[in-house]
C-alpha cells in the first residue's frame, strides 16, 4: 500500500443558490482577459455544466468561509494473480443468506483482503468527490465526518493529510459487512482517538457508535448507496446526523440516460450489477437533489480492469443540508 500526498488548502465560496464559484478581487477581475473568461466558460461546459473548478487559491478568497479539505492520493494495486482471485470471487462465488448482512458477508469475505487493490481502479467517482469535501474553515479541529457503508475505510486514506493537519475531531466508518469492518478497524489504528470503525446498519438511527443528531459536518456514501435496499432510509439517517449547513456527499455507479446512454445499455448494466445485489438507478441522484441544496456534481463513464471497452456510468454529488432544516428530520 502506497500513498503519495498532495497539498491542498483550497477555499470555496457560495452563491445564493448554493453553487460554488471562484471569487476574485476587483483588481484581479480587471486583469482577466476575454480569452481567460472564454477558457473558463469552455471548461465548465466540458465538465458537464453543473461542476466548476471550485477549489481555488487561498490568496483569491481570503474572506471565504468554506475550504476544500486537504486531499491525499491513495493508490494501492494488486498483482495479476490477486486480481484474478477477486474476479473469480466476484463472478463465480455463491451468494447466500436471507438477511442483508449475511448476503454481504458471503459476497465480500472471500475477497476482503484484496478488495481495495482491485476496486481502486474501477471507482472513478470517488477521488473527485473526496477532492470536493468542503467544510467551514472556522471549524478546523472540530470537524465530524461519518462514512456510511464505508467498507474497509479506504476513503479515510484520501483524508490522511487533513487528519495529520488536525482538521477532524471524529471520523466514523460504519459498515454492515463484518469482514470489511475488520479491515476498517485495523486501518483506524493509524489515527487513534480520531478514527473508529463501527459495525452497523446505515439505516438504523439508533445505531450505537454514531455521533449525536445534528453534530456532523460531513456524511459520505462512497459506492454504498446502490447496495442499501432502504436507500431513502439511509439518506434520512445521513440528514439526521448532519448539522444545518453540513454536506451530504455521494459517489456511486448509476445509469445515465441524460448522457445519451441507450435504454438497452442501461438495462444491461442493471442486470449485470443486480447479480451482486447492486441496484443501479438514476432516481438516487434525483432524490438527493430534492432533499439537499445542490452544490457540486459530475458524471461520466468509467472502465473496469481487464475490460476497458466496457464502461459503466458513475456520478458524484455534494449537497448542503439547508440552514433552516430540522436537526432531526422525519419523513424523508
Amino acid at each position: 500500500m502506497t500513498a503519495s500526498d498532495t497539498p491542498s488548502g483550497d477555499i470555496l465560496t457560495e452563491t445564493s443558490n448554493g453553487s460554488s464559484v471562484e471569487n476574485t478581487t476587483e483588481d484581479e477581475s480587471v486583469k482577466q482577459t476575454d480569452g481567460d473568461r472564454k477558457r473558463k466558460m469552455d471548461e465548465t461546459e466540458i465538465s458537464g455544466g453543473n461542476h466548476v473548478d471550485d477549489c481555488v487559491s487561498p490568496s483569491k478568497m481570503q474572506k471565504s468561509q468554506f475550504v476544500c479539505l486537504p486531499f491525499s492520493e491513495f493508490n494501492v494495486q494488486n498483482n495479476f494473480s490477486e486480481d484474478m482471485q477477486v474476479l473469480k470471487s466476484m463472478w463465480f462465488s455463491k451468494i447466500s443468506g436471507s438477511a442483508h448482512q449475511d448476503i454481504l458477508e458471503s459476497f465480500y469475505s472471500p475477497q476482503a483482503k484484496l478488495y481495495d487493490g482491485y476496486r481502486s481502479r474501477m471507482l472513478h467517482a470517488r477521488p473527485p468527490m473526496m477532492k470536493n469535501l468542503s467544510v467551514d474553515r472556522d471549524r478546523k479541529g472540530k470537524i465530524v465526518w461519518v462514512d456510511l457503508g464505508g467498507g474497509t475505510g479506504s476513503s479515510v486514506e484520501y483524508m490522511s493529510n487533513a487528519l495529520d493537519e488536525g482538521w477532524f475531531s471524529s471520523v466514523v466508518v460504519l459498515d454492515l459487512c463484518p469482514s470489511l469492518h475488520k479491515i476498517a478497524e485495523e486501518r483506524a489504528k493509524k489515527w487513534p482517538g480520531i478514527v473508529k470503525a463501527v459495525l452497523g446498519d446505515a439505516c438504523n438511527q439508533n445505531e450505537e457508535g454514531l455521533p449525536p443528531a445534528g453534530s456532523c459536518d460531513l456524511v459520505t456514501f462512497s459506492y454504498s448507496l446502490v447496495m442499501i435496499p432502504d436507500w431513502k432510509g439511509a439518506i434520512a439517517n445521513a440528514l439526521r446526523l448532519l448539522r444545518p449547513g453540513g454536506r451530504l456527499c455521494v459517489c456511486d455507479f448509476t445509469v445515465l440516460p441524460q448522457k445519451g446512454q441507450w435504454t438497452v445499455t442501461q438495462e444491461m448494466w442493471k442486470r449485470i450489477f443486480a447479480r451482486d445485489h447492486v441496484h443501479l438507478s438514476d432516481e438516487h441522484l434525483k432524490y438527493l437533489k430534492s432533499v439537499t441544496e445542490p452544490e457540486k456534481e459530475d458524471c461520466g463513464f468509467g472502465s473496469f480492469p481487464y475490460v476497458p471497452l466496457l464502461k459503466a456510468g458513475w456520478y458524484w454529488y455534494v449537497g448542503k443540508k439547508p440552514e433552516d432544516a430540522d436537526v432531526n428530520p422525519t419523513g424523508q
